[in-house]
Order: C-alpha cells, then structure tokens, then sequence
C-alpha cells in the first residue's frame, strides 16, 4: 500500500470518527430512529475502513445507557439495538461480496 493510499484512507476514517461524535451528541440531546440508522451506518463504514471502528460499539452503548436519564430507557435499547443491527448488517453484506 503505497503512503497516498494510507493518507486517503486515513482522512476518510478521521470523518467518520467526526460524524460518528457529532451523531452520539445529537442522539443524546435529541433522540430520533434517523440519527440512530445513520450512527449505525457510519460506525459500519469506519469499521469496513479500519477494524478500530468497531470499538465505537461498545462506546454506543456505554454513552446511550450513561446518558439514558435523558432519554426513556425504552428508547435507549432502541437506539442500541438500531445502531448494532444496522452496523451488523452493512458489515454482513459487505463480506458476503464475492472477491
């Protein structure tokens, strides 16, 4: 791998940490299924971009349940789960790819 194509990826990543920060803070001010299917789907991307993206998942659930006060624990374990499960799935869909 030449170093343009580590400078490239690594910028892409470096956006997807960004926007994945920038959603977790709008989801805990403001909960909408929106937010959680596009924080999903940005964790996935930085995960298909480098493996410490996954990382992020975990943090989805500390952060959602640490800040559940702010919003109903039902909808906190619905953010959750529509964060793991379309992450999962944009992860699943990706590998199946044939080569």
């Amino acid at each position: 791998m030449t170093m343009s194509a580590v400078s490239m990826s690594e910028s892409l990543y470096l956006f997807f940490v960004l926007l994945i920060i920038y959603l977790y803070l709008r989801i805990i001010g403001e909960y909408k299924i929106l937010r959680a299917v596009l924080l999903g789907l940005s964790i996935a991307i930085a995960y298909l971009i480098r493996p410490e993206g996954a990382l992020f998942l975990i943090l989805a659930f500390i952060f959602l349940f640490q800040k559940s006060e702010n919003l109903k624990l039902k909808e906190a374990i619905k953010g959750s789960f529509i964060i793991i499960f379309t992450s999962r799935s944009i992860h699943t869909a990706v590998s199946n790819f044939p080569s």
